[in-house]
């Protein structure tokens, strides 16, 4: 019935839709780029931390500061595209980054 009342909203709501999800994979994409940029200790230790993908060793690591990504961030329960870039989290963990350094730029870049 509203489709026949409303011929375009179909279309608009989708559009609309698929405009959100482009915003917030955007928006995760920048934080966690931020998030690196905060914690690295330059651009080449921040291009090696958003462009490789290292096995996770470091779990004293990486389990707090995964915590407080979802935490204070974005819930990954809730968040599907956030769990794309823990790999992040991971190389940072795995390039000696210490958890508290990293702690304190997820503060920074998701408490403002």
């Amino acid at each position: 019935m509203l489709i026949k009342i409303f011929p375009n909203f179909t279309f608009t709501f989708r559009l609309k839709t698929i405009l959100l999800i482009w915003q917030l994979r955007s928006l995760v994409q920048s934080t966690v780029k931020n998030i690196a940029t905060l914690a690295a200790d330059g651009a080449d230790q921040v291009s090696r931390i958003l462009t490789s993908r290292h096995s996770l060793y470091s779990f004293d690591c990486y389990e707090p500061v995964m915590h407080h990504f979802s935490a204070n961030c974005f819930p990954l329960h809730k968040v599907e595209h956030a769990l794309r870039h823990l790999y992040a989290l991971v190389n940072m963990c795995e390039e000696k980054i210490s958890p508290a350094t990293i702690l304190s730029a997820i503060d920074k870049v998701c408490l403002q």
